[in-house]
């Protein structure tokens, strides 16, 4: 007892030790993939950022050279206002730029792109704006900001222009930075630009933008809020970004009392800051996961091995027994087998019974229809004998021309019962029942073609609607023949002996379905015998000409493709038969018609 103890003692800690330590893997993994990420991220938005800034500080140097701005701060009284602000917005256009500012060199507004829009009353006084001060002082200045006018993030460009006369005056471009921030949305994390203020002016997160980015002095926030530099948004009110400020170590920081991976990139020469970051929760998730999937592991190994002790137990003391059993089951299993195979047989012979059956139903069709077939096949052999005659006479008389047309005519009647043989061929052949996409306007004419013999004999014309449609179905041709004729003929026996005899077919298409209606004229069909016409050996025929299974085998053949068959009265007297087949699919093969 003592020593299962121990070895109960000594499985629990392999098992929390291999927890532990995949969780500590775990973790580590999720975390560098995550440095990784962030790196990448950070990587990305700094060297979009730097190109952008180059390009348009690139430009802004080219100012200094425009004749026009020169002119401006040289003599501003005496500039065509309108033309300035037309050249003004056509390098907007060309920088990138929203807005540009000519002042001089006491921040006074002599000129503004915006002026087109405005008037010369807006002017401004941008003597306490830090991009003014800096030009002032630096030659150029570049400062993170929120436009007053707009409260949209903004990139204030300036330069300082000084002139032989002594005059000098500042060239000022408001670049807008939301189509920057834009291209943060589709990262995976957190991205948010930093000022030189310590200030997040842009981010893929609403909730981080205008806000300190770090816990900051309150001379600090005296001096950002002194300067209004973010326009509306009192920054001083605002709670920091970071609880504290990152430990460049670990990468660790705290966001409103909740772990974030951190990575931060600087923007070279501007003092501002990209930084990236993603929750730790990802990672310490995954580990804790992962961890309780060994814990289990460990858990299922263990009782493995103690259900695997007490089977060995157990198989020993009862080796008979389960000899006696295993025999017990391979008699059954032979059994089992057996009942199997015999199973797969009697569906085999039910399956060649039904297709011997649906074969027998199309012969005996045909059987039906003989007498008509023999009428309509013997008329042409008849006047073919009596044309072969006609030849004959015409030949020994030396006629060949009028013997050529006699022949011409012979051909067509050899032509015309070549087609009915044809027909009768192809309806008799013996078929699988396979599925293909098929015509359903050219399975109706098959159809009408065999029985129109029998209809002419009883004296009979079938009325054929709608079949100019190229309505495709998925079917088999043939059986689909074989259950129109089958319908057809019922029709014409309905009608058989009516003083007023009718029968047509009609096709149309109904949403989803095909609908074929085959209908009669004739007595229509007794209360409640509906739902029995499809039944095996139920027949409404008074002479009991049938035996009542070519219903049955149409119902069986039209299943087997997803159709269905019903009857209805029609108005007026008679029966409608309404068969409703699934429209093919684009992918379905179409048979050769």
């Amino acid at each position: 007892m003592r020593r299962n103890f121990w070895r109960a003692a000594l499985i629990a800690a392999i098992i929390v030790l291999g927890s532990t330590l995949a969780w500590s893997v775990t973790r580590q993994y999720h975390v560098q993939r995550g440095e990784q990420i962030l790196g990448d991220n950070t990587m990305l938005a700094v060297r979009a950022l730097e190109s952008e800034l180059s390009r348009i500080d690139t430009l802004i140097g080219l100012l200094h050279e425009d004749t026009l701005l020169v002119d401006a701060i040289e003599t501003p009284e005496t500039i065509e206002l309108g033309a300035l602000i037309d050249h003004l917005n056509v390098i907007c256009d060309r920088i990138g730029a929203r807005q540009i500012f000519v002042v001089d060199d006491q921040g006074m507004a002599i000129v503004s792109s915006a002026w087109r829009d405005t008037g010369p009353a807006y002017r401004l006084n941008l003597a306490s704006r830090p991009y003014f001060q800096e030009a002032m002082k630096t030659s150029l200045g570049m400062v993170l900001a929120t436009a007053y006018s707009t409260g949209t993030p903004s990139l204030f460009l300036s330069t300082r222009v000084d002139l032989p006369s002594g005059k000098s005056g500042v060239v000022v471009a408001t670049v807008d930075l939301l189509p920057m921030e834009t291209t943060w949305w589709g990262l995976n994390s957190s991205v948010a630009l930093i000022d030189r203020n310590g200030i997040v002016l842009l981010s893929n997160r609403d909730d981080w933008k205008y806000r300190p980015a770090f816990p900051l002095s309150a001379e600090r926030l005296a001096s950002i809020a002194r300067d209004y530099k973010y326009g509306m948004v009192d920054i001083t009110t605002r709670d920091p970004l970071f609880d504290e400020t990152p430990d460049p170590s670990d990468g660790i920081a705290k966001i409103a009392g909740k772990d974030f991976q951190v990575h931060m990139e600087d923007v070279d020469g501007y003092g501002w800051k990209i930084v990236a970051a993603r929750s730790i929760i990802m990672a310490n998730t995954a580990a804790n996961l992962i961890s309780l999937l060994v814990f289990l592991i460990g858990l299922i190994a263990a009782g493995s091995m103690y259900i695997y002790h007490q089977r060995e137990m157990l198989m020993r003391l009862k080796n008979e027994q389960s000899a006696l059993l295993e025999q017990k089951v391979e008699e059954r299993t032979r059994e089992l087998a057996n009942e199997m195979e015999n199973r797969r047989r009697t569906e085999e012979c039910l399956y060649e019974a039904e297709q011997d059956l649906v074969q027998a139903a199309k012969l005996a069709t045909l059987g039906q229809m003989s007498a008509a077939l023999a009428h309509e096949v013997s008329q042409p052999v008849t006047a073919l004998a009596a044309m072969l005659t006609a030849v004959e006479r015409r030949l020994d008389a030396g006629e060949t021309r009028d013997a050529q047309k006699v022949l011409e005519r012979s051909q067509n009647l050899v032509q015309r019962i070549q087609h009915i043989i044809r027909h009768l061929r192809s309806f008799s052949k013996k078929e699988h029942g396979e599925g293909t996409r098929i015509v359903v306007s050219t399975s109706i004419k098959a159809a009408l073609e065999l029985v129109e013999m029998r209809a002419r004999e009883i004296d009979v014309t079938i009325k054929a609607e709608d079949l100019d449609q190229r309505i495709a179905v998925f079917g088999n041709a043939i059986r689909l023949e074989q259950v129109l004729i089958n319908l057809l003929l019922n029709a014409l026996d309905a009608v058989n002996g009516c003083a007023h005899h009718e029968v047509g077919i009609r096709l149309v298409s109904d949403g989803p379905v095909a609908l074929i209606d085959v209908w009669d004229s004739g007595p229509g069909i007794p209360d409640g015998l509906n739902e029995r016409l499809s039944e095996p050996f139920f027949t409404t025929k008074a002479d009991q000409d049938g035996v009542g299974l070519g219903l049955s085998i149409s119902q069986t053949i039209l299943s087997d493709f997803g159709a269905s068959m019903r009857f209805l009265q029609r108005k007026g007297g008679g029966t409608i038969c309404r068969v409703r087949l699934p429209l093919a699919k684009d992918d379905q093969v179409e048979a050769a018609e």
